[in-house]
């Protein structure tokens, strides 16, 4: 979409949002509003003006029964589609992404989608879980370079050096890197953590990592453009520990 109608998009979340909703609701899924749309949601009770995604959280296990629910569903979730790289090898992405229906791989950066963040267990020492953060941010940047669809710049505007990265790491077998991702999101169990993170979050691990608690916890309801949706009992501390004064609206660094 070369003009954006950011609104447009919202409301399409929006439908996609509740249809989601529904469907965890019936099958007791437990997920959060997450980042952008959690602070949306406290701090003005709907998107963010220029926010044009959707991002949940939930922990590694209730991902892992979405995935075998999606995938007993037709790789559906209440009509729209359900994405993750074991949906088709082509799709640049770890954990799953949801589209609406007619979303193809070829065109997946020109269309709104909800982000599912799911939430691993961590290692105890503070070193390790930088060097597994960073490790796993740089894994799923190599990934997504390899396995974009780069077309013409009519649709892509930096195809052709998003092409030429892509030969340049002909060599990195795809296939490693989605190992080293699974390997890491269940090294460390989240019911044994004392803190738990967002694998390809690009937070850092000071701002991101929880305590699994957190995520164990009943949710407490909040309004979001006219409805009701699950937040972390936590929220407060957690949009603090993302964004500091999250009640301000100002620009923030991503990766201080």
């Amino acid at each position: 979409m070369n003009s954006r109608n950011i609104r447009d998009e919202q409301l399409l979340l929006l439908k996609i949002l509740l249809a989601f909703s529904a469907f965890c609701k019936e099958n007791k899924v437990r997920y959060y509003l997450h980042c952008g749309t959690m602070l949306g949601a406290v701090r003005e009770h709907g998107f963010i003006p220029w926010d044009s995604d959707i991002d949940l959280i939930m922990s590694y296990d209730e991902y892992k029964r979405l995935n075998v629910l999606a995938a007993e569903n037709g790789n559906m979730i209440n009509g729209y589609k359900w994405v993750t790289y074991k949906t088709d090898r082509h799709i640049p992405t770890f954990f799953a992404k949801i589209y609406d229906s007619h979303v193809t791989e070829s065109n997946l950066d020109n269309y709104p989608y909800i982000e599912i963040c799911p939430f691993t267990g961590a290692p105890n020492r503070k070193w390790l879980q930088t060097l597994i953060w960073r490790t796993n941010l740089w894994n799923y940047d190599v990934y997504w370079v390899k396995n974009r669809i780069y077309r013409n710049s009519l649709y892509r505007k930096h195809s052709r050096v998003g092409f030429a990265a892509k030969v340049l790491l002909f060599w990195w077998p795809s296939v490693f890197s989605r190992k080293y991702f699974e390997y890491c999101c269940t090294k460390w169990p989240l019911q044994s953590a004392n803190m738990c993170f967002h694998l390809t979050s690009i937070y850092s691990v000071k701002r991101v990592a929880i305590p699994p608690e957190w995520l164990l916890e009943e949710p407490i309801y909040i309004e979001f453009e006219g409805h009701e949706f699950p937040i972390m009992r936590h929220y407060h501390e957690y949009l603090t520990q993302l964004y500091g004064n999250y009640m301000t609206p100002i620009q923030y660094r991503r990766f201080k």
